[in-house]
This record gives C-alpha cells, structure tokens and sequence, in this order.
C-alpha cells in the first residue's frame, strides 16, 4: 500500500464518520455519547478561558533571563500544546464515560455497512457484556497512555528541549487515538489489545490519517463536540471497509465513504 494513499484514506474514514452517526440504524446510540462529549468540551472550555491566561503568564514569568527572547516562540507553541493536549485528554475521558454506549454504536455502523460482528445483530446480552467489558478496556487503555504522556510531559518542562514538545504530542496524539477509537470496532470481533495492535501496525499510516484529523476535529470549536460518536462510525467504516475485522467477516467496499 502506497503510505500517502493509505493516509489519505484514514482521513477520508475520519471525515466519513459524521455522516455514518446519522444513519436510521446509528441515531439511536448517538444521543448520550454526545452529550457526554459535549458537556466535557464545555467544561474544558470554561477551564481554557478561565486558567489559560494566567498559565501562560505565570509560566512565561518562571523561565530566566536569558530564555526571555524566546517568549514569542514559546507563546503560540505552549498554546498548540494546551489544545493538543486538552482535546485529547478531553476526548479519552469521554471514552471512559461513554464506553457502554460505544460497542452498541460501533455494532450498528458494522451492520448498516454489511460487516455485522458474530454473524448477524447483537442480543442485548450481549450488547450488556461488550458495553460492560469495555469500561475495564478503557482503564487499561488509559494506564497505556499515562504510561507514554508522563515523558512527553517532562520533555515539555525542559528548556530548549520543550520547543520539540508541540509537534511530539501532535504525532502522540493521532497515534494514540487511531489506537483508542480502533478497539470498539475490532473488539466486537474478538480482537484483544494485542492483536488489535497488531494490524493496527500492519496499515499504520491508515490509521495515523484517521488519528490525526480526528485530533484536529477535536480543536475546532462545537464541532468537536461530535468528535466521539463520529470517530466511533468512521473507524468502524474503515475495519469493514480495508477487511481488517477478521475472518468470516467481509467487507463490503462498495459502500460510498
């Protein structure tokens, strides 16, 4: 597969997911993810407003003398790094919360795209265990993260060396969700973590395209309120569609995207 090919097609997978959550058979398992979502971006918004200025100042103020001709590089750098980091710290938290509504979603973008997990539709047993079995997914996923984020975080506090940082959590980042939004489409299809990264590392420049414009979905305003349900449709389209949910599941490709 051509690298840049593959990207854009992870993009496109990420774009395609807004229209996907507005489907007859997705509707119903949209509403309280995002509310979820939309009420942590509200609350992150009034915390931005509310701390980001004096964050800035305070930290601007901290740096010595000799680093004071680097504030106006430093400002729009530490501002990239907030969002960057805020919308994705904002974003794992909503999949924390929202998790048992994520596996009924995921499941209904499978079957209207002709790629139904287990053979057929969910029974709402079964609905109930993969919805309950992804809470603890979660909490293992967000030690993961916290596990990567710790040194990214202390490389952003060293002189310098913190110029780096911005650009480091970006790619963090788009990674990290393609990674996070992945395992609700390929967990329905029996896929633990490690096989999951398994083939997320045999198309990564596929997912890494999803991962990044979901990252940038995150940073526009009211938009990324949607971000989560979304995110949750379009890599179920892009399992189905690139044959990656395992076998005796067909993709059907035919689809429009």
């Amino acid at each position: 597969m051509n690298p840049i090919t593959d990207f854009g097609k992870g993009a496109a997978y990420a774009l395609h997911g807004f229209s996907l959550m507005r489907r007859p058979g997705a509707r119903a398992f949209v509403a309280a993810p995002l509310v979820i979502n939309a009420l942590l971006f509200a609350v992150l918004m009034i915390l931005g407003v509310t701390y980001l200025p004096n964050t800035m100042d305070h930290f601007m103020a901290s740096l010595p003398d000799y680093l004071q001709w680097l504030q106006w590089l430093l400002w729009p750098l530490l501002f990239i790094l907030m969002v960057v980091v805020g919308g994705l710290c904002c974003l794992l938290l909503a999949s924390l919360i929202a998790a048992p509504f994520a596996a009924p979603l995921a499941a209904a973008v499978a079957r209207e795209r002709g790629c139904a997990p287990h053979g057929g539709n969910l029974s709402i047993r079964e609905t109930v265990t993969e919805s309950l079995g992804a809470v603890g997914t979660e909490l293992r996923k967000f030690g993961y993260f916290m596990k990567l984020a710790i040194p990214l975080f202390i490389l952003s506090l060293i002189p310098f060396v913190q110029i780096a940082a911005p650009p480091l959590w970006f790619l963090f980042s788009g990674w990290l969700l393609a990674q996070e939004f992945a395992d609700y489409p390929l967990g329905l299809f029996g896929a633990d973590l490690t096989e999951q990264r398994r083939r997320i590392r045999s198309r990564r420049t596929l997912f890494f395209g999803f991962g990044v414009v979901t990252l940038l979905v995150t940073m526009i305003p009211f938009i990324n309120m949607l971000a989560y349900p979304a995110a949750i449709s379009g890599m179920t389209a892009l399992v189905c569609g690139e044959g990656l949910a395992g076998a005796g599941t067909a993709a059907n490709d035919d689809k429009t995207r």
